[in-house]
């Protein structure tokens, strides 16, 4: 099902049959969004998180709008009152990251494509 723009219409993508009808200019955004502010990391005891923080809430926001984690969004009071407010888009569940980063993985450079590419084999052994 193609989505109405301004201009036209984008085809859909669906990723993974997961139930993410994203265009492909979403997933191109949530990319960008994903080089500039995002990581991933694998903790002691094999624990993962992708997340994304910023202090644009529209901004994470959408990103939740697109792909929607289960927790929601976090809110991060500054200590410091000259500071942002932070908001953290997080995903913790391995078949959340694996989704995510399979959907964005075409679009990724250098070491942020090297690191979804040892995440998702390290999801994948276990």
């Amino acid at each position: 099902m193609a989505r109405k723009i301004k201009g036209g219409e984008v085809p859909a993508y669906q990723a993974r049959n997961d139930g993410y009808n994203l265009t492909d200019i979403e997933i191109g955004w949530l990319a960008g969004i994903y080089e500039g502010e995002g990581t991933v990391y694998i903790g002691k005891g094999g624990r993962m998180e992708l997340k994304i923080d910023m202090c644009d809430e529209d901004v994470v926001e959408s990103i939740q709008g697109l792909f929607p984690c289960p927790q929601g969004i976090r809110t991060s009071l500054p200590k410091n009152p000259n500071w942002s407010t932070k908001y953290r888009w997080r995903l913790n569940r391995r078949h959340d990251i694996v989704s995510f980063l399979e959907l964005i993985l075409p679009l990724l450079h250098g070491r942020r494509s090297e690191k979804a590419r040892l995440v998702i084999s390290v999801i994948s052994r276990a």
